[in-house]
């Protein structure tokens, strides 16, 4: 970012730019995903499957946009920094 030039131009060897926006966008599904999965069992468990098996999709749809993301950016390269 804009902000963060000089530190960056002090450690040229770290990578700065890893796209923010995507970021929060996995940011954001992964706490849909958790809130999801833990009301979607929960509604299984209190008798409303319908509800539960809904919510548990998101979670799953969640989890796959994630992995789509990472698996697009090379998730690995990304741990390896």
């Amino acid at each position: 970012g804009s902000l963060w030039g000089p530190v960056s131009a002090k450690a040229p060897e770290v990578r700065t730019d890893q796209g923010l926006g995507w970021d929060l966008a996995d940011w954001a599904a992964g706490i849909v995903l958790i809130y999801s999965a833990l009301f979607g069992i929960g509604k299984l468990i209190l008798g409303e499957p319908l509800t539960g098996l809904g919510l548990l999709a998101l979670s799953a749809a969640c989890l796959g946009f994630m992995f789509w993301d990472l698996n697009r950016r090379n998730w690995s390269a990304l741990s390896e920094d």
